[in-house]
């Protein structure tokens, strides 16, 4: 965990099996600190992708998506307004492992919230947008 190079975005503490959850670039990670625990206690999970961020949220005109993928995936990024109606498709295709970015231009859009998702072939991950003119 100290490791150079290594970003760890949330860490949360499950109180029923009683291990610390990391979520870091490259997937998931625990410490189990229950007795039964013999082997090394750092336990990774790797992600089909490790993260997927919107810099700056609340955001005025736009906002930059990033994303990274651990292996060669087909993509579709797209943003939903409250009633659910796509109003953006950011990416949609074949994309490498590494890291992705997109822009979501809203100068269009009214203010308010919308929904970013993130759809691979094994995972779908959804974000909270908030455009504030």
């Amino acid at each position: 965990m100290g490791e150079p190079g290594i970003v760890v975005y949330t860490i949360a503490y499950d109180r029923y099996r009683d291990r610390l959850w990391v979520d870091m670039f490259g997937g998931l990670a625990y410490l189990d600190f229950s007795e039964n625990s013999v082997h090394d206690p750092w336990v990774l999970q790797p992600a089909t992708f490790a993260t997927m961020n919107a810099y700056p949220n609340p955001f005025n005109a736009s906002t930059t998506i990033k994303y990274s993928l651990n292996t060669p995936q087909n993509v579709k990024l797209e943003v939903y307004d409250l009633l659910g109606r796509r109003v953006a498709k950011l990416a949609d295709g074949l994309r490498s492992p590494g890291n992705h970015s997109a822009v979501f231009d809203a100068t269009a859009y009214a203010s308010g919230t919308y929904f970013l998702r993130l759809s691979t072939d094994e995972n779908t991950l959804n974000r909270k947008l908030i455009l504030m003119k």
